[in-house]
């Protein structure tokens, strides 16, 4: 993650907490943005770990 918004974000879990996306599950992500490539990476990482905690299941 870059090191700015390391330093201004933290995101953290709050227990007991889940979000619930019906239908699509689609993130869009520019490609011309700078962080475009590390965003859709991070959010590729992400959700593998999520499957592999089965915390998503599709």
């Amino acid at each position: 993650m870059n090191r700015l918004l390391r330093s201004i974000l933290e995101l953290v879990p709050i227990p007991c907490i889940k979000v619930a996306l019906p239908g699509s599950r689609h993130w869009p992500v520019s490609k011309k943005h700078p962080l475009g490539e590390e965003i859709f990476n991070a959010l590729a990482r992400g959700i593998t770990y999520f499957k592999l905690l089965q915390i998503i299941t599709y």
